[in-house]
């Protein structure tokens, strides 16, 4: 199954959407630990995302993601479809060989 998310991640291959799916609060404490970082720290409660196509997401962390604000502003599913795929913002957070960017660049084959 596949929910892909604007910069191609499967949201069902992310620890803070299955942890919500399943309503799973061990793993959302394990995500919560995994996510943090020294500017973002996260607690159990902080972890419910639905994707990045939702209104419902992770709030501390996705809701700032610089990706998802460019792609819901130019009304895209993905960033696949924007026309300057592959932008430095993509390059950065998937790089080539990644799952993400593969997904992506086979989204619309025809532009490659």
């Amino acid at each position: 199954m596949e929910q892909i998310a604007y910069c191609g991640l499967n949201c069902f291959e992310c620890p803070a959407f299955k942890a919500t799916i399943d309503n799973d609060d061990e793993l959302r404490a394990k995500t919560a630990k995994l996510f943090s970082s020294g500017s973002v720290i996260l607690k159990p409660e902080d972890i419910n995302c639905y994707g990045c196509h939702s209104d419902y997401r992770l709030t501390k962390l996705c809701a700032r993601c610089k990706i998802s604000l460019c792609a819901e502003m130019k009304d895209i599913n993905t960033c696949a479809e924007c026309e300057n795929y592959p932008c430095p913002k993509i390059n950065d957070f998937c790089p080539i060989g990644s799952a993400q960017r593969d997904k992506l660049d086979s989204i619309i084959p025809w532009r490659h």
